[in-house]
């Protein structure tokens, strides 16, 4: 199972690199530290409203896998926009503690323009729901090259069986991140 989730991660990875026009996006973090359990597969479905002048829908496609306790790998397609977006990205632990969890980011995508994601992840558990929140940095190879940061925030509640539903705000906190700024919802599935 591990080869197979690297075999299709890379290709897309490098896809999301390779492919280049020109438009905006991002991704947001969308998760919370249940994703983190090792060999948990997930797969979600999120519906984002991009409130940047039009407020453009996508219908994200979410999957991700834990290759161990620390280290997941994370895909999306987004859907039904003028341009398909393409993005893989990587969490990694870095502390965890009773109720509290952070994670660091790195990843690749691409909606009409090449895009890198660093950031932080923070979570915390409040029994039965989670909060998370962190810093999102998502420099974009356009013309000119833009460095929006934003701060995501989220809420991931139970729901009967393996399944969360999320609601995340991403917040610009530059000049540059105010067109990427979104508000998303959706529900994610577990399968162990």
């Amino acid at each position: 199972m591990k080869k197979c989730a690297f075999v299709i991660l890379i290709p897309l990875f490098y896809i999301t690199i390779i492919t280049v026009e020109q438009s905006d996006a991002q991704d947001g973090f969308f998760t919370d530290t249940r994703s983190l359990l090792a060999q948990n597969v997930s797969l979600g479905i999120q519906p984002t409203l991009l409130t940047a002048d039009d407020n453009e829908f996508m219908l994200g496609l979410r999957g991700s896998y834990a290759f161990d306790d620390d280290f997941v790998g994370h895909l999306k397609l987004g859907l039904l926009s003028d341009d398909i977006f393409i993005g893989a990205h990587f969490h990694y632990r870095l502390v965890t503690e009773q109720r509290f969890a952070a994670s660091g980011l790195f990843g690749a995508q691409n909606w009409g323009d090449v895009g890198l994601k660093g950031g932080v992840n923070f979570s915390y558990d409040l029994n039965p729901f989670s909060i998370y929140g962190g810093l999102l940095y998502q420099p974009y190879f356009s013309d000119p090259a833009i460095h929006p940061v934003l701060i995501p925030l989220g809420v991931a509640i139970p729901l009967a069986g393996q399944a969360n539903f999320l609601f995340e705000a991403n917040i610009g906190i530059n000049d540059d991140a105010r067109p990427l700024e979104k508000l998303s919802l959706g529900l994610v599935f577990y399968l162990q």
